[in-house]
């Protein structure tokens, strides 16, 4: 077995301490991107569904429209076609609106595609990696770091028993030279 020169096990400590707050702030870390990213995609979602609805809604309006054009085309008793040019803009706004919705309905689903592919390219494999980590690997060495701890711990009761100084805080003090008086 190899020798260490550990100076201090207050070292090993505080390096066991951040390691430890490392990992809690890194699992925050991951958990606040999943739920940011959950947030995007329940958003796009959200808008996708709220597009639809409106599609359907300016269907309902184009089909209205065109009913109050052709009631409203009928020639009257005194031969006179009528005027129809307020039943013609409204639908001409209803099929705009309907455009706009469905535009809209193709945007969303670009940028939910467009979403999966970024997250999928920039995220999932470096976040899960991260994870295992944080959950396999670091649990580990930080168990491995406590039990060298309480070995040190151990050695050094050994072998300075009497000792009134923090362990491993300084090393021992050399004995004075006797000066001849």
């Amino acid at each position: 077995m190899n020798a260490a020169d550990v100076k201090s096990i207050e070292a090993i400590k505080e390096l066991h301490t951040a390691v430890t707050e490392f990992r809690a702030d890194a699992q925050d870390a991951i958990a606040s991107v999943d739920l940011t990213v959950r947030k995007a995609h329940d958003y796009l979602s959200d808008q996708l569904k709220f597009w639809q609805a409106a599609i359907r809604t300016s269907e309902e309006e184009v089909f209205q429209a065109k009913q109050e054009l052709a009631q409203r085309k009928y020639v009257g008793f005194d031969g006179r076609e009528p005027d129809t040019s307020v039943q013609e803009e409204n639908l001409r706004r209803a099929q705009a609106k309907l455009r706009y919705a469905h535009d809209k309905v193709d945007k969303v689903r670009l940028w939910q595609r467009r979403l999966a592919h970024a997250v999928s390219e920039t995220w999932d494999g470096p976040g899960r990696q991260l994870a295992a980590l944080l959950e396999a690997e670091l649990p580990r060495g930080l168990a491995l770091l406590e039990r060298q701890i309480v070995s040190l711990e151990r050695y050094l009761a050994l072998t300075t028993p009497s000792s009134s100084s923090p362990a491993g805080d300084a090393p021992p003090a050399e004995p004075a030279a006797e000066t001849p008086s």
